[in-house]
């Protein structure tokens, strides 16, 4: 079971760790990660409690809540790409549905 109502579907996809990608998966259940729309960053929750972790090189379609929705519901459309932010970029992913 879902751990909350997403407000999108996005397909991520994680770089490998040579590439610049995280040295090692993310954590199960749910993994907090800042996304950037237009260069701006915003947090999410990529919720990950019905699957494994995410390994470096990965993608997947995961849902994902913000949290500041109303803030990102203004800036994002689907068909949208977005860029994973932790400290240095991690990855990309592609907004797929908007609930």
């Amino acid at each position: 079971m879902a751990l909350w109502a997403p407000d999108a579907l996005i397909e991520l996809r994680l770089f490998p760790s040579d590439a610049g990608g995280r040295a090692g998966p993310t954590s199960d259940g749910w993994w907090g990660c800042s996304l950037s729309i237009d260069g701006d960053l915003f947090d999410g929750r990529v919720d990950l409690s019905e699957m494994e972790p995410l390994q470096p090189g990965e993608s997947r379609v995961v849902p994902v809540k913000f949290l500041s929705p109303d803030l990102v519901r203004t800036r994002i459309t689907e068909g949208q790409e977005l860029r994973l932010w932790e400290g240095r970029l991690i990855g990309e992913a592609t907004v797929l549905i908007l609930y």
